[in-house]
Order: structure tokens, then sequence, then C-alpha cells
């Protein structure tokens, strides 16, 4: 299973404006979604752990974002 996903489709993207990631954080999965070089949105980051830390921080950076736009918690 991987750390990281990203919703594709035959290998493309399948919507070349948008990215969903899911990003395992351990007690879960945060999901990112990217309206390219429009609005970014976290949802979930699981609890403080370096894990979390480290696997969104790499998405983030994969993806080209630098500032969320969004921060949605769920469960705070």
């Amino acid at each position: 299973m991987s750390l990281i996903s990203t919703v594709t489709t035959s290998g493309k993207t399948a919507l070349p404006y948008l990215s969903v990631s899911f990003i395992n954080v351990l007690d879960g999965n945060s999901v990112l979604i990217n309206l390219k070089d429009e609005v970014s949105i976290l949802i979930d980051c699981g609890q403080k752990s370096a894990f979390a830390k480290k696997n969104i921080y790499s998405e983030l950076d994969k993806v080209g974002v630098k500032t969320l736009d969004y921060l949605i918690l769920s469960n705070p």
C-alpha cells in the first residue's frame, strides 16, 4: 500500500486543472485538493507526528503548493 496516492486515469491525471491526493497520516488519511494556480485545500492532517508532517509536506512540495487557502478539520 502506497503512503501517498493521487487520483489518475490510465496513468494521466483525470482533470489537468485538478489534483486530489490521499495522504497517509497514520491515524487516517489527509486529502489535498489542488485547483492548479487557484485554490489549495487540505482536509484533515492527522495528529501531531513527524510521520504525518513529512508526508504532508512531501505531497505539498510534489504538487507545487506553497500556501494553503483552506484547512478543514473534521475532528478538531
